[in-house]
């Protein structure tokens, strides 16, 4: 008896060891034990240890490979996605088989956009693992949001067992009615950009003059305050002396900006504007603003804190985007509309005049999304808001927001 709860034992730790039959296992050789059989409780101990040694091991080589991975692929520009593979030492059926069998972003089955990668590991044990996907093999025009849609495709190639085995007998049931797979499979987190935890932020040095800086609400309140340039930010970043500015939060301004020329194709970046990090109180509690005549983008400090602002984000009932990304990206819109102002008709020196503009510009796209029967209030609640003050401006901005954000 002794002997083949040893076996169980051993069977689990390699498969993985469920709790509860781990725990089966442990009760046969505690019957031993009470009938006398000493040694039985230290081959339980010892091969308890291995096991949770091994689960450690393999878990934590599997995150220390996936580190390297992250941190060698944001740094190389050649690697436009990656590929989710599954191990050859794969021990059993389960989530993994979906992220590496289902075609999440139309880029091919298990190839995702750097920014949006299953985690990895997936689970204690896991040894699947990335693989580069090199500009070129891969058509990046292709891709488009239909993680849904994949999920239920591969869902309908399964047999019924198979798909309660990843969704769970309720999780099967409340799928077939309809809803979303996303809120039952087994082990799904969601997809989203990989942190490395190898990554080395730069330090933040601050010049020692500090500038006066004047900020006015669109309610007309001006708050003054104190800003720093930061020496060892990418671009013409400067703080307010409210802020308490991280070198991770430094490292997540420039992430932003770099994702935002990506995404509006920006080839001139002398033209960028001054970034201004400012703190709640600061900005009156706006997320971010940009001033065309000074060619300077306020920002939110709070939106740098990328966790707590995509928990944020979910809080919303109708944003343009739940993308922490989503501020940084409405403003840089705004200053490519300024620049393109600026290349036609010379720089802005009066704000009003320029508003006018814009205006009337997007009005005019406005009318023409309406006239199409589409529905501003599936925009954003903002734009529906600026709608009916007639700021189209703004309703263009966040339609652009949800377009590249999708």
């Amino acid at each position: 008896m002794i002997w083949q709860a040893i076996d169980k034992i051993n069977r689990l730790a390699r498969n993985g060891a469920p709790n509860k039959a781990l725990q089966a296992a442990y009760n046969e050789l505690m019957e031993a034990v009470q009938k006398g059989n000493e040694k039985a409780v230290e081959v339980a101990i010892n091969e308890q240890s291995r096991y949770v040694a091994e689960r450690i091991t393999r878990t934590e080589m599997a995150r220390a490979w996936a580190d390297g991975f992250i941190a060698k692929m944001k740094k190389d520009a050649d690697i436009v996605a990656v590929k989710f593979k599954l191990s050859s030492r794969h021990p059993g059926f389960d989530i993994c088989d979906m992220y590496a069998k289902a075609d999440m972003y139309g880029l091919g089955a298990g190839i995702y956009p750097k920014d949006k990668l299953p985690p990895l590991p997936v689970h204690p044990h896991c040894l699947c693992r990335y693989v580069e996907v090199i500009e070129g093999e891969v058509d990046m025009q292709q891709q488009r949001d239909q993680v849904r849609e994949a999920g239920d495709k591969w869902l309908n190639s399964l047999p019924e067992s198979r798909r309660a085995q990843v969704l769970g007998r309720k999780g099967l049931k409340a799928w077939e009615a309809g809803e979303d797979w996303q809120g039952y499979m087994r082990g799904y987190a969601g997809l989203r950009e990989a942190e490395s935890r190898l990554q080395m932020y730069k330090p933040v040095e601050l010049s020692e003059k500090t500038i006066t800086d004047k900020y006015q609400s669109p309610k007309g309140t001006i708050k003054e305050f104190q800003t720093r340039k930061v020496e060892t930010a990418t671009y013409d970043i400067h703080v307010s002396e409210n802020v308490n500015l991280k070198p991770k939060m430094l490292a997540e301004v420039n992430r932003q900006i770099n994702k935002c020329i990506d995404l509006l194709d920006v080839r001139n970046k002398e033209e960028l504007p001054k970034i201004v990090i400012a703190s709640n109180d600061d900005l009156n509690d706006a997320l971010g603003s940009y001033m065309a005549c000074e060619n300077k983008l306020y920002i939110n400090s709070e939106t740098l804190h990328r966790k707590a602002y995509e928990k944020y984000l979910t809080t919303l009932e109708n944003p343009a985007s739940k993308n922490p990304l989503m501020t940084m990206l409405h403003e840089m819109i705004h200053w490519q509309d300024a620049r393109k102002y600026v290349a036609e008709f010379g720089e802005i020196t009066n704000p009003r005049e320029y508003l006018e503009y814009i205006i009337a510009k997007h009005k005019k796209n406005v009318d023409e999304l309406v006239k199409n029967g589409y529905n501003i209030k599936k925009v954003s609640d903002y734009a529906f808001d600026m709608a009916f003050k007639f700021r189209y401006d703004e309703v263009m901005t966040e339609y652009r927001v949800m377009r590249l954000l999708r």
